[in-house]
């Protein structure tokens, strides 16, 4: 008998087991009869006989005809729903099935040509049918009819699929799970076999398995201890539905199934007492020894060290150390951590498992501690040799530099040895430099108010185009470009406005409302600047007043007209 392969056992233990005092039994069947690109399939009658059968013998069935990949997955998600629930689960298909190296497919009625290379997406694995049906050790049968058609060229049967590149008919080499029964046969054979012996009262699998040998082929779990059969009323020996009292001779064979502590032991267990006082300990030492048979030697190796958490959060500081991505440092061996360690371990030369040896975790300690030891002297190394140039750097540049060689050394390092006191250095120099130009501006500046040439005040916006007297220098410049007549205006202007004798705090308010209309008039501070005068101008020139950038009485109340009733 196979054991359940480790892919099956992953989605086996995802699945709850079924309760043991569940009532129900149940079954699927699934007709697939109208192939698109494949030969017809006829089965109704054989399906239809062996629903009636399943009833008559106290089964819940589920029958589904013509299923496409789609609606065959979304079948068989509910049957696995239901069958949680359920103590004898039967699943029969009637199709088209193929086989590749690997494992068995059941076609929909959507498969189109298919190949080794699109069987995969496109059949349905058997794997997970055998996984549902695993829950229910003892009480689960498979059964699989195909169908052929007779050869008018050659004389003989061929299958159903015209090529097929890769694959065959029929049942593959899948690890059939421990306590499943599959049968496989033709059609009306397999409903034959399940009305008249499988679900006969009373009668167990191996029974009905002799008697149908010349029609079927089983495989799987086949016993004299199990049946697919309900029990009758007189027959509580068999009958996984009528609990068992807790008597000597149940003592005795727990005594017996515990001393042998085998799958086959615990499974005989609990196909003739399934509702004893001892049946959660023998599913929960079944489920075990399930587990464990297919653990590899290097995993039962791994576990047999015991390792605790802060040891495996050491095991991925390591691993992470020399490079391999672990995804985290939990101390939990997740699929990350088993990537890392596969990783690692080829780049070893070690046999590649994903588990570890002592052997294996002191070379990888070794090894993570010679690499640490390396890096902290490649970096002492290298602190060492910054340190030097940082240093011949200083000498020549910034110990007795100005404010250029200060500015180079703080460029090339910023978080250099004398950073600190080169950006100190720097402040102080940059101090001294601004009060010698504000100086030189101010010297320069009474010059050219004495000279009071237009050439003067072009030279000093040339030299200053930022300068503190910007805008003196602008308004003479402009006002010496004036004719008599403009200077009169102006006269007459500024006298208009000094008339209004605005405060300070009047000038902040015009200011305001001339940059909420986006006149740019400078900052709101009551200096009246040429920026000012600008914006003024504007204001008076968008309303049709007297535009010469001086404030009056009529740019006043236009204002304050304007913003009360605006």
């Amino acid at each position: 008998m196979k054991l359940i392969s480790k892919t099956l056992l992953g989605i086996t233990l995802g699945l709850s087991v079924a309760s043991a005092g569940a009532a129900e039994n149940i079954a699927l069947l699934v007709a697939n009869t109208a192939y698109t690109h494949a030969t017809r399939a006829p089965a109704s009658k054989q399906i239809a006989n062996s629903k009636s059968a399943l009833e008559q013998a106290g089964y819940s069935v589920t029958i589904k005809y013509n299923l496409d990949h789609a609606d065959l997955r979304q079948t068989l998600q509910d049957f696995a729903a239901k069958a949680n629930n359920a103590d004898r689960v039967i699943f029969a298909f009637t199709g088209h099935i193929l086989h590749d190296e690997h494992q068995t497919y059941l076609a929909p009625v959507d498969l189109n040509a298919p190949n080794a290379a699109s069987i995969g997406l496109d059949g349905f694995p058997l794997a997970p049918i055998l996984a549902i049906s695993a829950q229910h050790a003892g009480g689960a049968g498979v059964f699989l009819g195909s169908h052929f058609e007779k050869s008018s060229t050659f004389g003989r049967w061929r299958y159903g699929f015209h090529g097929a590149p890769g694959l065959s008919a029929g049942l593959g080499g899948d690890d059939i799970p421990q306590g499943v029964l599959v049968v496989t046969g033709r059609t009306q054979d397999l409903s034959n076999a399940l009305r008249q012996e499988f679900l006969r009262p009373g009668q167990d699998i191996k029974t009905a398995v002799d008697k149908t040998a010349a029609q079927i082929q089983a495989s799987g779990y086949i016993s004299r201890f199990n049946s697919l059969a309900v029990a009758s009323d007189g027959d509580q020996a068999v009958s996984p539905l009528k609990p068992i009292v807790n008597s000597e001779l149940i003592r005795s064979y727990w005594e017996t199934a515990s001393e042998s502590d085998t799958i086959e032991s615990y499974l005989a267990f609990l196909n003739r007492f399934p509702l004893s006082i001892y049946e959660d300990r023998a599913r929960a030492r079944l489920k075990h020894l399930n587990a464990e048979a297919l653990k590899s030697p290097e995993e039962r190796a791994e576990q047999a060290l015991e390792l605790s958490r802060n040891q495996r959060r050491d095991i991925q500081k390591n691993l992470t150390l020399l490079g391999f991505n672990t995804r985290g440092v939990d101390g939990i061996f997740g699929p990350g951590s088993r990537g890392a360690i596969k990783e690692w371990q080829q780049a070893k030369g070690y046999n590649v498992s994903g588990f570890l040896s002592v052997g294996q975790i002191t070379a990888l300690g070794n090894q993570a501690r010679a690499f640490a030891n390396h890096q902290a002297q490649e970096a002492a190394r290298v602190a060492a040799e910054t340190r030097r140039e940082d240093q011949a750097f200083w000498q020549l540049t910034g110990a007795h530099g100005g404010i250029e060689d200060l500015q180079v050394y703080l460029k090339k390092y910023p978080k250099g040895i004398y950073a600190q006191q080169a950006r100190t250095n720097l402040a102080n120099l940059q101090e001294e430099q601004a009060q010698i130009d504000k100086r030189d501006e101010l010297r320069y500046w009474q010059t050219v108010q004495r000279e009071n040439l237009p050439e003067s005040y072009r030279d000093y916006l040339r030299l200053y185009p930022e300068g503190r007297f910007r805008d003196a220098a602008q308004d003479a410049l402009d006002k010496s470009q004036m004719s008599d007549a403009q200077k009169r205006q102006l006269a007459q202007a500024q006298s208009r406005e000094r008339a209004l004798n605005m405060s300070t705090g009047s000038w902040k308010m015009v200011e305001r409302r001339l940059d909420k209309l986006g006149l740019r008039p400078g900052e709101a501070d009551g200096k009246v600047t040429s920026k000012t005068r600008r914006a003024l101008k504007a204001y008076q020139h968008q309303r049709k007043l007297n535009a010469t950038g001086y404030l009056d009485q009529d740019t006043l109340s236009n204002m304050i007209l304007r913003s009360i009733f605006k």
